[in-house]
């Protein structure tokens, strides 16, 4: 099993919504985790339609991780059911204690995130936007695969290519330098082809995603489902991109040597 860490560093591509459409979509028992700390939860009163308080997830996590008791079993502990075997670890309650969570709780979460891994169920980290000298770091570099979501347009691709050099960077710290991959959200306006976007900044096109307002309500917003939206573009995107990036994964795995997911499952 794997830890998919999803992130940005431009405008507001849609990283929460990708990443409850993935979750949704996903063919195996998944985790989602709300790691962004610039805001509280979203997917509560979002998805969730704030249908369940904000009594579990990552604040009383960081109160357990200063008693040493963040384990694989205190975070399913603090998650909520998004569907069948499919789980919700929701985000900080307010920004000042995602502001005061510190690297070392990072670092704890993400071994505990890698072992819930080891143990049967993939991760998903919704990364919100990753800022510079971001604490989350440590997060980062324990996941198998970083995707950097985008719009491929101008003004992402631009910012995209000024952080690109440092996000590599940091994940070389780990041998983890090629981890790192494009998820394209495609934009109303003016948008690049996958080839003119890889070409501009240095890195694959791991996916690209349709841009459908009324199916990305479903997972932003809790927009109720109708047979146009399960059928549409963005629905069919989500539902092939758990394959593409669980290839790229394999094909790493098997390059370095290590358990291929085939083992893993059986």
């Amino acid at each position: 099993m794997a830890v998919v860490y999803l992130t940005s560093v431009a405008g507001s591509p849609g990283v929460t919504t990708a990443s409850v459409g993935l979750a949704l979509s996903w063919p195996r028992p998944v985790m989602l985790v709300e790691a962004d700390i610039s805001k509280p939860s979203g997917i509560l009163p979002g998805y969730l339609r704030g249908q369940m308080d904000h009594s579990r997830g990552l604040t009383p996590l960081s109160v357990q991780h200063q008693r040493g008791q963040l384990t694989p079993r205190a975070v399913w502990e603090q998650s909520v059911q998004l569907g069948e075997d499919r789980f919700l670890v929701p985000g900080f309650s307010n920004i000042v204690a995602a502001a005061g969570a510190g690297a070392s709780f990072w670092n704890t979460l993400g071994s505990t995130l890698s072992a819930i891994a080891a143990q049967g169920a993939d991760v998903l980290i919704d990364g919100g936007r990753f800022g510079i000298r971001d604490d989350r770091t440590a997060l980062m570099q324990l996941a198998d695969m970083v995707a950097l979501v985008a719009h491929p347009v101008m003004p992402d691709i631009a910012t995209v290519r000024a952080r690109r050099r440092d996000l590599s960077e940091t994940l070389a710290h780990v041998g983890h330098d090629d981890w790192l991959g494009l998820l394209l959200v495609d934009a109303h306006d003016e948008a690049f082809r996958d080839g003119e976007v890889s070409k501009a900044v240095q890195l694959p096109v791991l996916g690209r995603l349709a841009n459908d307002p009324r199916t990305a309500a479903v997972f932003s917003v809790g927009a109720e489902p109708t047979p146009k939206t399960k059928k549409s573009a963005l629905s069919r995107d989500l539902t092939l991109l758990p394959n593409v990036l669980e290839q790229a994964i394999r094909e790493r795995r098997n390059k370095l040597g290590a358990i291929p997911f085939e083992e893993v499952n059986a």
